[in-house]
């Protein structure tokens, strides 16, 4: 993986092109917010944090720009929903939390999309500063996004994609 990088970015400078990562869920307010809630330990230390992320997936829940379906194209995409849902889970629990000690996973591939690579992912972390946490993708449910923050004095539930999203505080 490291000496494909490396290759890719050789391309990229020879054509001169910039390549980013999209992880655009850190521009919406939600995620500040809970960041300020959990920088001023409003909810005391935090112990667990869930974060499940789904949609029926692509050319299902949203429609591409190019009408090829690269996405279900384990060659051209690199994988499945881990790779299209997960990596923003992760990226905002890595923005909201700090960095990771310790990872471990698990996939399945269902029938529900009839492709290679895995439609249902579970992540499980282990923060830095020891909290635990879940990351649940999936691409064979309906749109649904929570967080979930469980600390010693207190809970954080969200729903993202609520039109008000509700912050419950207990």
């Amino acid at each position: 993986a490291q000496e494909e990088l490396k290759e890719v970015e050789a391309k990229l400078k020879v054509k001169n092109l910039i390549y980013f990562s999209s992880f655009q869920k850190r521009y919406n307010p939600i995620f500040s917010n809970v960041k300020k809630i959990i920088d001023n330990a409003i909810l005391g230390q935090l112990v667990s944090i869930r974060y499940y992320f789904s949609h029926l997936g692509p050319y299902t829940s949203w429609r591409p720009l190019s009408k090829q379906k690269w996405f279900f194209d384990s060659r051209m995409a690199g994988g499945g929903v881990a790779l299209d849902l997960a990596v923003h889970c992760i990226d905002i629990l890595r923005y909201l939390l700090g960095e990771y000690k310790r990872v471990n996973g698990y996939s399945s591939n269902t029938i529900c999309k009839n492709i290679e690579e895995e439609d249902n992912c579970i992540i499980l972390v282990r923060f830095e500063n020891s909290c635990l946490g879940t990351i649940t993708v999936s691409w064979c449910n309906e749109p649904m996004e929570t967080i979930e923050l469980f600390g010693t004095e207190g809970t954080l539930k969200i729903d993202i994609h609520a039109k008000q999203p509700v912050f419950h505080i207990s």
